[in-house]
């Protein structure tokens, strides 16, 4: 499964919201998978710093494209 990228206002930044949407997404992702049988997550990188925020919370860099980063949802559902 592909995300669209999303972002955070620089105001908004440090207070838990890219978080929640970032969870929220994962989430939606894993009850989809269930029907469409898929296995990752994919998100695109627009910025360093959103290569961080992916990175910290779980995601792993893809070989192919350096700004592509993917999480394992089955992986991910058994540990929350």
């Amino acid at each position: 499964m592909k995300t669209g990228a999303t972002r955070t206002y620089k105001k908004w930044q440090g207070k838990g919201l890219g978080k929640a949407l970032l969870l929220d997404a994962v989430q939606r992702s894993i009850r989809a998978s269930r029907e469409v049988s898929a296995r990752l997550l994919i998100v695109h990188s627009i910025s360093a710093e959103a290569e961080d925020f992916y990175l910290h919370h779980g995601f792993i860099r893809l070989p192919v494209e350096t700004t592509t980063f993917a999480i394992d949802l089955i992986k991910f559902a058994d540990l929350n």
